[in-house]
């Protein structure tokens, strides 16, 4: 996660690895979240 917390807000890193560890998708509609370098995490961005 130390990681994650230089390419993202320490909420969306915690969400981020949260979310690789359970091995479940991340759905959101921030695209920058979904474009995080350093993350394990699925995350698929949802656009309105």
């Amino acid at each position: 996660m130390r990681s994650l917390m230089h390419n993202a807000t320490a909420y969306d890193a915690a969400y981020l690895a949260l979310a690789g560890q359970l091995d479940v998708p991340l759905i959101t509609l921030d695209g920058k979240l979904a474009a995080v370098p350093g993350s394990t995490a699925r995350v698929h961005a949802v656009t309105g």
